[in-house]
């Protein structure tokens, strides 16, 4: 378990292998892609180190990465064939520097992740991703502006919705949020039960949450929030052969539904207050909506929770997206409605617009200033103990990965860590069959 002041978000994955096995057209999601090959990629990994060069410099606009692997996340992969890794990239068209992170498959020789610049982000996917037969294409490159919005509604709106209880520059809020009173923010490194092929997509999109919140909020210099993605259980045939519940089902048409009875799951699993956010990660497709969490859920109960869509036609910026919104609302953020937080039609809508926006734009991975102010009302209720305040602060030793393979799950005993008992835990591991739903 998480200790003090700092934010934590478990994850239920219901796996996208099935989905991932359809065939369809990527014009339909990416307006612009390269498809790269080995001979497209100059390459250079150090086992010893685990430290990778990668060169993209025949492919425009040109990039240059370095990384090494980031043990703050996960310590030890069981397969040993996946670790997480992040560092630096250049822009060798434009000179600009930036930083990377992502994953890194060793026996394919494979960097799955995203380039951040100040003006521009560029996702490297792995091809398996989108291709059911990949050939000698072994990666997919987009900028995030290439990103072909989901299809809209009939009412033009494709929601990322809050379920509820034209500034062109947005400026941090340093002065008010290190007035307020409370203890500091500190990290709090957790055990992961994650499939190796999920697990880097939860960190790129833990990741991406902290670099948005982490640029609008700071406390005495220091990022004022944290995310960490401290649980992630998945839902494979031989749990769903013995339950019949959310995670299982393969019909579920309304959203409101399906994010209440997670609610109420996660709640029964978990316990009160186990976690600051509980999130579902789904391949289902609800009619016009990306995403649902409850306003100003945070820390409380049946309420601390949210879901969003990853799947085969979602790209993965949109889904991070999806998820930072989300999470805005679960800390009290509602929709951008008033008119001096619409953002512009040159820099475009900030994070908390109601609906997708038509292409991708500078705001869109901002917070407004009036979700600031939400924002930061609901932090400081909580710092300051005028409500059920569960954030974490301590920093525990780096957690080791038990298995046990078969048809239970394994028992896990860290420290104050969680325990997963083998009768009731959701986790089964990647050599059963996933739920086909």
């Amino acid at each position: 378990m998480c200790a003090k002041y700092l934010f934590c978000v478990t994850v239920v994955f219901i796996p996208l292998v099935s989905s991932w096995e359809t065939r369809f057209d990527l014009k339909d999601v990416l307006n612009k892609y390269t498809a790269l090959t080995k001979e497209d990629m100059d390459l250079r990994y150090r086992e010893d180190a685990k430290k990778i060069h990668l060169a993209l410099q025949h492919v425009a606009p040109g990039l240059i990465i370095d990384l090494a692997e980031d043990q703050s996340f996960f310590d030890i992969d069981p397969k040993g064939q996946i670790f997480m890794c992040n560092g630096t990239a250049v822009n060798l068209r434009s000179g600009d520097k930036g930083i990377a992170y992502g994953s890194f498959n060793v026996q394919k020789r494979l960097f799955s992740g995203e380039i951040v610049f100040a003006q521009s982000t560029f996702y490297l996917e792995d091809a398996d991703k989108y291709l059911k037969h990949s050939g000698n294409v072994l990666s997919i490159l987009y900028e995030d502006s290439d990103v072909v919005p989901p299809q809209l509604e009939p009412d033009g709106n494709f929601e990322m919705d809050g379920k509820t209880l034209p500034e062109a520059n947005v400026t941090l809020i340093e002065p008010q949020f290190s007035n307020l009173k409370g203890p500091e923010y500190n990290k709090c490194h957790m055990q992961f039960i994650v499939d190796n092929g999920i697990k880097s997509y939860i960190y790129q999109h833990v990741r991406t949450l902290n670099r948005i919140f982490q640029s609008s909020f700071t406390r005495n210099g220091r990022p004022a929030v944290e995310f960490v993605a401290s649980d992630i259980r998945f839902a494979y045939n031989i749990y769903c052969e013995r339950n019949h519940n959310v995670y299982c089902k393969k019909w579920f048409d309304s959203y409101n539904g399906f994010l209440n009875e997670h609610s109420d799951l996660s709640f029964n699993y978990f316990g009160k207050h186990s976690y600051c956010l509980s999130y579902l990660v789904t391949n289902r497709e609800f009619k016009g909506t990306l995403g649902v969490a409850f306003v100003n859920g945070v820390c409380t109960d049946r309420s601390n929770t949210g879901f969003f869509i990853m799947n085969q036609r979602t790209v993965t910026s949109t889904s991070e997206l999806t998820f930072a919104h989300e999470v805005g609302h679960n800390l009290g953020a509602s929709h951008d409605t008033q008119r001096s937080c619409l953002g512009s039609s040159y820099f475009g809508n900030y994070l908390m617009y109601p609906s997708i926006s038509s292409n991708r734009q500078p705001n869109n991975d901002k917070l407004s200033s009036c979700s600031q102010r939400s924002i930061l009302r609901t932090l400081g209720q909580l710092l300051e103990g005028r409500r059920n305040n569960c954030f974490q602060n301590t920093k525990p030793s780096r957690a080791k990965n038990t298995m046990t393979r078969g048809q239970h799950s394994s028992s896990l005993r860290e420290a104050d860590q969680f325990t997963f008992e083998d009768d009731d835990a959701i986790v089964v591991f990647a050599d059963s069959p996933s739920c086909s739903i």
